[in-house]
């Protein structure tokens, strides 16, 4: 079997073992909500969207720089967002150097992909939407066409030393 044909055969496996391997995927949970909270100077709409590597379980603080997007949010240094997650509710802490909003959500809803509205009395309405979202890695193909690219190239270096061994 001559080089070429190598090649061919080694090519061919690796796109075989790259078309039938899965993908892995990264997963994120993307936390948005839109609600109102009783301010300084009135009632005001807010909404942010926050993107966490690992679905909230234990007290996590948000500044605005982390967030996505945030609606009426007042720049500060100082934390905007604070989640609370407990077994008598999820909470939600809202603060800038405009007021504070306070929001409850079921137990468990910050863990728990779904769309969730805060409730109970002293607490500000507002809707959460919890998603997770997967992101791709890079695949096994990337891999294998990678690897052949490098076949090729050491391929071509290796006839190319071997001309200049016969010239």
């Amino acid at each position: 079997m001559n080089c070429r044909s190598r090649f061919l055969v080694f090519a061919i496996c690796l796109l075989a073992v790259g078309l039938l391997s899965a993908t892995a995927h990264a997963d994120s949970y993307a936390y948005t909500f839109n609600g109102t909270a009783d301010l300084t100077g009135g009632t005001e709409t807010i909404a942010f969207q926050f993107v966490s590597s690992s679905p909230i379980t234990s007290i996590t603080t948000v500044t605005e720089s982390q967030l996505n997007y945030c609606t009426n949010c007042q720049p500060t240094s100082l934390a905007v967002l604070t989640f609370v997650p407990s077994t008598l509710g999820d909470g939600l802490v809202f603060g800038d150097l405009v007021g504070v909003g306070s929001y409850l959500f079921s137990a468990g809803a910050f863990a728990a992909p779904g769309t969730y509205t805060s409730s109970g009395a002293g607490f500000d309405a507002g809707t959460l939407n919890v998603a997770k979202v997967s992101v791709p890695e890079p695949g096994v193909m990337q891999l294998g066409l990678s690897s052949a690219f490098m076949g090729l190239l050491a391929l071509r270096r290796r006839r190319s030393a071997r001309k200049d061994v016969l010239c």
